[in-house]
């Protein structure tokens, strides 16, 4: 077997497993370690997508916003000088997904808006 068919096979490999092993837990642990939480999306080209809610009144974001979300996890906005703003309302429904260029994106369900962040917790 050709050496670049073989790390394709092993990336279709781990990108199953992550999608059965979070199915089953809405748990998914990256090669890095770290560990998000959720409904997992999608684990397509070895890109994680995982769904979950916004904790408390969503307001949009501003500088430094920091995200908690219903999965426990917080998540600092990575871009300072991108602001969006919205009329306050409840949780709604927000995906994390990895970002083709590294780091994460925060994807506010309602419109699709995102917003880089980092992971706090």
């Amino acid at each position: 077997m050709k050496p670049n068919r073989c790390l394709q096979l092993i990336g279709a490999i781990v990108a199953l497993a992550l999608l059965v092993s979070a199915r089953a837990a809405d748990r998914v642990e990256l090669t890095d370690g770290s560990v998000v939480l959720g409904k997992l999306v999608s684990a397509e080209g070895g890109k994680v997508k995982v769904a979950t809610d916004f904790a408390g009144t969503f307001k949009g974001w501003s500088g430094r916003t920091l995200f908690r979300l219903e999965n426990g996890q917080s998540w600092v906005q990575a871009d300072t000088s991108d602001s969006y703003w919205v009329t306050p309302q409840p949780g709604p429904e927000v995906e994390v997904r990895q970002s083709g260029i590294g780091g994460w994106k925060l994807f506010l369900g309602p419109n699709g808006r995102w917003v880089r962040v980092k992971r706090v917790n």
